[in-house]
């Protein structure tokens, strides 16, 4: 190559739909929705019957990210001299939603001291959720959800110095880098999530999508890729994570869906659905067991919690997620 941004015109699925460049992936949209619905049931259930496997929604956020984050960076013509713009573009994009949740938490904190409950977090416990550092200084997130933001925080990061490199070559030599970092995490026997080390298989198994849909490697390449990622995958998490981030892959990568409404809304809304289904959700849920002095957790008090989760999200979305959209949105890479 070049060295040039190679310009591409079509997703791999639209290489076989019709879908052009531009145009929304809906089926990303929609496992975004449908992951972030999945992962609230989780939480509202206790891990129990319909919300058993709930937990594997953060790996379908992780091969998303994997996919559409370097994608989206190639459509819009990174060069890695915009890194810094790029970490801004982000910061911009996902920090008002992430703080305004934070306060909400903080101001249920200062609500509960009125009624002799006192707070169980500190100062420094709080700042840590600036720059996502609780991760590294070992200290509890005032939202159990917060880890995976601090997960994708480092991707970015990580991304943003990489993709150049993915770049670069040709198809083999993309695919043993990949590869390589891929594997990294094999070195080590911790499962840890406080960094993004045991998860690079998962990122990197959205990446090979994106390779295949910026036509960066070969379909052949693709599919014999994919079974050596799958396999990494199996060896540092389990069978599970990895039915579920293949399946997750293979999917954005080759199959076109029309928009289909609700699911558009459920992706629209996934973001703040994430940060707010835990305080929201289970507060709510808490309060049907206060008052009915029911103990067993059903599917009318998770349905309740999911409703009421999705009205507050939808007040976030509106008010502080899409005007963050719009202003990351004017902040570019430079000229193309």
């Amino acid at each position: 190559m070049n060295g040039k941004p190679k310009k591409v015109s079509k997703l791999v699925s639209g290489a076989q739909n019709g879908q052009k460049t531009g145009q929304r992936n809906e089926v990303v949209d929609a496992f975004r929705g449908l992951a972030a619905v999945w992962v609230a049931v989780y939480h509202f259930s206790g891990g129990a019957g319909v919300g058993t496997f709930g937990y594997l929604s953060v790996t379908i956020f992780f091969v998303i990210s994997g996919y559409i984050v370097p994608y989206s960076m190639m459509q819009s013509g990174y060069v890695i001299a915009a890194w810094p713009r790029f970490m801004l573009k982000r910061l911009v994009r996902l920090e008002p939603p992430y703080l305004a949740s934070l306060v909400f938490l903080l101001a249920i904190g200062v609500w509960d001291t009125f009624f002799g409950v006192p707070p169980t977090w500190t100062a420094v416990q709080i700042l840590g959720h600036l720059g996502y550092i609780n991760a590294f200084l070992g200290l509890p997130w005032l939202n159990s959800a917060y880890w995976t933001l601090a997960v994708e925080f480092q991707f970015y990061i990580l991304m943003g110095l990489a993709l150049p490199l993915l770049r670069l070559g040709n198809s083999l030599t993309r695919l043993v880098g990949l590869a390589l970092v891929a594997c990294l995490p094999l070195l080590s026997l911790s499962r840890s999530n406080a960094t993004i080390f045991p998860l690079l298989p998962v990122f990197a198994i959205g990446c090979l999508s994106f390779l295949v849909a910026s036509r960066l490697i070969g379909w052949r390449s693709y599919w014999v890729a994919l079974g050596v990622f799958s396999a990494i995958i199996f060896k540092k998490h389990d069978a599970d994570v990895a039915l579920v981030t293949t399946g997750t892959a293979v999917l954005v990568a080759t199959v076109h869906i029309p928009r289909i409404a609700p699911f558009a809304w459920l992706g629209k809304m996934s973001y703040s659905l994430y940060l707010l289904h835990i305080p929201i959700g289970l507060g709510v849920i808490s309060l049907i067991i206060r008052i009915s002095g029911n103990g067993v957790i059903g599917i009318p008090s998770i349905a309740t919690g999911l409703a009421a989760s999705l009205a507050a999200a939808a007040l976030l979305n509106r008010y502080v997620e899409q005007p963050s959209l719009r202003l990351a949105a004017r902040i570019g890479y430079g000229p193309k």
